[in-house]
C-alpha cells in the first residue's frame, strides 16, 4: 500500500490537478488508517477540482453546451433564427471556446439579417480554432453577402491555406472567379 502511495504521490507532483490520482492517495491514506492525511488530499482534491463551490463542473457545463447546441440546430433548421440564436448563446455562455457554436450562431445571426454580429461570431470563431475551416467560408460568405468580394475571396484562400481539402470553399472561389468574368 505504501508503494501506491508513493506512485499516486508522484503522479501529483507532475501533475497537481490529477484529481483521480488525488482521489485514490486519499482512498490509499484512509486504507492506511492516516486519515488525517487522506482528508487533507480529498480536501485539496476538491479546492482544485471546483475552486468556486458556486461554478458549473466543467464536465456538466460541456454537456448542457451541447445539449443548448443541439437544440440550437434544430431551430436553426426550421428558420426559427430567434429561438436558434437564444440556445446557441446559452451554449457559450456555458462553454464559450466552442469555434462551432461561434460559427452556427454567426450562421443564425446572418440570417436573421444582423450580418455584422455575425462577422464578429466567426471571427471569434477563427481566434478559437485557426483550423475551422466552415468559421472561415462562413466569414467569406458573410462578405460576399455584403459585396466585399475580395474579402470573401480572401477568407476562402485562407481556408483553403489551413484545410486544402475544404470543398466548400474551393466551390465559392471558382463561382466568384466566374461571376468576375
Amino acid at each position: 500500500m505504501m508503494k501506491a502511495a508513493e506512485h499516486f504521490q508522484k503522479a501529483l507532483e507532475l501533475n497537481p490537478r490529477y484529481t483521480e490520482a488525488s482521489l485514490n492517495l486519499a482512498v490509499t491514506y484512509n486504507d492506511l488508517g492516516e486519515f488525517k492525511k487522506a482528508e487533507e488530499v480529498f480536501s485539496l482534491a476538491a479546492q482544485i477540482a471546483r475552486p468556486d463551490p458556486d461554478a458549473i463542473d466543467p464536465f456538466i457545463a460541456g454537456k448542457l453546451a451541447n445539449e443548448h447546441y443541439r437544440v440550437g440546430n434544430i431551430y436553426l433548421e426550421f428558420n426559427m433564427y430567434e429561438q436558434a440564436i437564444e440556445e446557441y448563446r446559452k451554449a457559450i455562455q456555458l462553454h464559450p471556446k466552442l469555434a462551432d457554436v461561434h460559427t452556427k450562431l454567426g450562421i443564425a445571426l446572418r440570417n436573421k439579417g444582423e450580418s455584422e454580429e455575425a462577422i464578429v461570431q466567426f471571427v471569434k470563431a477563427k481566434m478559437i480554432n485557426p483550423n475551422y475551416g466552415s468559421a472561415w467560408v462562413q466569414l467569406g460568405l458573410s462578405y460576399y453577402m455584403a459585396g466585399h468580394t475580395g474579402l470573401a475571396f480572401e477568407e476562402w484562400e485562407k481556408a483553403l491555406q489551413f484545410n486544402p481539402n475544404l470543398k466548400e470553399a474551393e466551390t465559392y472561389m471558382k463561382l466568384l472567379k466566374k461571376e468576375e468574368k
